[in-house]
């Protein structure tokens, strides 16, 4: 069994933009649930067309795009552009929202990558 592509997190995004829409989202989620969820649908856009080129990624491989992720995503949104929108605000806890994401991902891509034991 392997990740299932981008499908989880996209439909948690899809389904958290849904409940921001009807007024059902805490301010915590609205705050964090976006950028926790940013790196596994990037990893995992990153894995399926590496293997559509038919170059699968290794997990060492996975794990350098995550650093790599969590290091983008950072300097972009938390350094950048802050500085140059009026309304961007730093919060250094996204960048832990990052890393939790990107961890989750790594983690539940190396445990679903495992064969299953045969029952006998």
């Amino acid at each position: 069994m392997r990740w299932p592509s981008a499908s989880i997190p996209a439909a948690l995004f899809l389904l958290h933009q849904y409940l921001i829409h009807i007024g059902r989202s805490t301010a915590f989620l609205q705050s964090y649930l976006d950028d926790f969820l940013v790196l596994p649908l990037a990893l995992s856009a990153i894995n399926d067309l590496s293997k559509w080129l038919s170059r699968p990624l290794h997990l060492k491989q996975l794990i350098v795009f995550a650093i790599i992720g969590v290091i983008w995503f950072g300097l972009l949104f938390e350094l950048i552009l802050p500085q140059s929108l009026r309304h961007g605000t730093a919060d250094p806890f996204d960048l832990l929202a990052y890393a939790l994401g990107a961890a989750s991902y790594l983690l539940l891509s190396a445990r679903l990558s495992k064969p299953m034991p045969n029952k006998a």
